[in-house]
């Protein structure tokens, strides 16, 4: 969801480079809820978040079956996964 960044779709246009199988459709949307619109003909919907806590973020988690918030091993990096887990419980 952050089409500034694209990471997701940056890390399928390399494995389509690489021919690397099986190729995993990746589409941008610029909105969730452009996305939960088109997502009726899917059979699973992965959604990459903004690194950052947004209303778009919210509206993913309130959508998801399962939410995942990656994150790395040192405090700088778990203490924001740890407040955004807790404000997704509170909203």
């Amino acid at each position: 969801m952050d089409i500034s960044q694209g990471t997701s779709f940056n890390w399928a246009s390399r494995r389509l480079q690489n021919r690397i199988h099986p190729e995993i459709p990746v589409q941008q949307y610029g909105s969730v809820s452009k996305a939960l619109q088109e997502s009726e003909s899917l059979d699973l919907l992965v959604f990459d978040g903004a690194p950052h806590s947004t209303s778009g973020t919210r509206e993913i988690a309130k959508a998801s079956d399962m939410v995942v918030i990656p994150t790395g091993l040192t405090l700088d990096d778990l203490e924001p996964a740890v407040l955004l887990a807790h404000e997704l419980v509170k909203s």
